[in-house]
């Protein structure tokens, strides 16, 4: 259980410092742009984190629901073997649904226009410079983002309905209170 919430933790502060320094040096400056490397980088890095954080807190739903519905397995099923390597599946999907993403929007033919004039490099700044029709890409790269997000989203939902239905089939009040406070 801790395993999982330090990486999420390490993971939430890498993906908020990879956009602080570059909005940091654009608010200083005159000049609040970026350049498209910088901007590939600096989008990869983002949503890698990003999704390995989404893709984290679906397997911490999974974590709880193993806590609370299935405590005697739990050493088992959540050993710190298996948390590394839940862990690392998030991260190399995300960064690989990241590269996905990444190549999709930076594979599309640009007009004589290379720098981003955003304070940060977002999907949407940077397609708008695209001088192609961008619609199957953009659709593909929906795709990926609602699959990223509702997947991890009806994992928790699943889990956290099993928990809540074994916690209400406790017959005592002193047992439903401590497995609430688990889950707290």
């Amino acid at each position: 259980m801790y395993f999982l919430l330090s990486t999420l933790s390490t993971s939430e502060t890498f993906y908020t410092f990879v956009i602080l320094p570059k909005m940091f040096i654009n608010l200083l400056s005159v000049a609040r742009t970026i350049s498209f490397t910088c901007c590939a980088i600096q989008m990869f890095f983002f949503l890698g984190f990003a999704i390995t954080n989404c893709l984290l807190l679906g397997v911490m739903g999974y974590d709880h629901y193993a806590a609370i519905c299935q405590p005697l397995h739990y050493p088992i099923l959540m050993s710190w073997q298996v948390c590394g390597k839940l862990g690392a599946t998030c991260g190399i999907g995300g960064f690989l649904a990241s590269l996905t993403v990444v190549y999709l929007v930076f594979s599309l033919p640009f007009c004589s226009a290379n720098k981003v004039n955003h304070y940060f490099c977002d999907i949407s700044p940077v397609i708008r410079l695209a001088c192609t029709n961008t619609d199957v890409h953009e659709f593909v790269i929906f795709i990926c983002g609602v699959l990223v997000l509702v997947v991890p989203f009806l994992f928790i939902c699943v889990s956290y309905i099993c928990i809540l239905r074994t916690i209400l089939k406790s017959p005592s009040a002193e047992g439903r209170q401590k497995a609430f406070s688990t889950c707290a």
